[in-house]
């Protein structure tokens, strides 16, 4: 659904995990067109190109279980810091 607010993580998935060299020996893509999509954490593999169309969006979603740690998902620190230019 490309409504902005459903999570279509799974049907993404689903879309790259089917897109392999074996089944497509001349490479694969997955195209996301026309819409505003949201989903969590994303696994890419080699052979294939994931593109997001001209107009289209990808969003991430808010909820922190669709990042699930489990599968190979790395949450990084984040620090903020500043820096002061020397002259």
């Amino acid at each position: 659904m490309d409504d902005g607010t459903t999570v279509n993580t799974t049907v993404i998935q689903n879309a790259i995990d089917s897109c392999t060299i074996q089944a497509y020996p001349q490479g694969c893509k997955v195209l996301l067109s026309g819409g505003v999509f949201k989903s969590g954490a994303l696994f890419l593999h080699s052979d294939m190109t994931f593109e997001i169309a001209e107009g289209a969006k990808l969003l991430g979603s808010e909820n922190p279980a669709d990042y699930p740690v489990a599968k190979g998902y790395y949450l990084y620190s984040y620090i903020r810091t500043s820096f002061k230019a020397r002259s």
